[in-house]
């Protein structure tokens, strides 16, 4: 079960499992005596990332604050133009990495600090290492990432979704700060003000 709210299928699977497991601890708690929290998966390769061959691949200077934005693998529409919108609050302190999914890139933005791509692969461990905060869906791959990496996160999850309530937990257990909907300014702001306090991000 990777979702905070058990789902249909598990339920159903329940009636008849030995064993239940599960990636948040608070969902296996709410299961009984045969739910065990042991986490979702998260490959080995990606902590395996390297800050510094991060800021090659990307031509980048180590002296600015990296941000990693990722709207899942298909990309999230709002969160890219919120984004985009926030740019030139943002780029004059700091490096973006935009994972915006496939066929989403905005034509006619070409900035030096900003480095958008549909899908990160093979880069996405060294980016992981590069940024000192990642903005991301709360889908429970990513955050299982995010968690294992120990990333300072805001996180934006998808309307009427299960990522809501994955979110709240993060933010419960004061992992992440959750925005839902946010505007360009509502953006910034909270990305501008994380980047400002380095004891918070440490505590996220």
């Amino acid at each position: 079960q990777p979702d905070y709210v058990v789902g249909l299928a598990t339920k159903l699977c329940q009636r008849r499992a030995t064993v239940l497991t599960t990636a948040f601890a608070a969902t296996a708690a709410s299961l009984g005596a045969s739910a065990v929290a042991v986490g979702h998966p998260v490959s080995q390769r990606l902590l395996e990332g390297d800050r510094s061959r991060a800021m090659q691949q990307f031509h980048w200077s180590s002296d600015l604050p990296t941000v990693l934005v990722m709207g899942g693998s298909l990309g999230a529409q709002r969160l890219n133009d919120a984004l985009v919108a926030a740019l030139p609050q943002l780029l004059p302190q700091m490096q973006v990495i935009h994972q915006t999914g496939a066929g989403k890139l905005v034509a006619g933005v070409s900035e030096p600090n900003y480095h958008p791509v549909e899908f990160l692969r093979d880069e996405l461990a060294d980016a992981y290492a590069a940024a000192d905060l990642v903005v991301s869906r709360a889908g429970a791959g990513a955050l299982a990432e995010i968690a294992a990496l120990g990333k300072a996160a805001i996180l934006v999850p998808l309307p009427d979704s299960p990522q809501g309530a994955n979110a709240a937990e993060f933010a419960r257990l004061n992992a992440a700060v959750v925005l839902v909907q946010p505007s360009s300014d509502e953006l910034a702001n909270a990305i501008l003000g994380l980047l400002g306090d380095e004891s918070r991000r440490l505590a996220l």
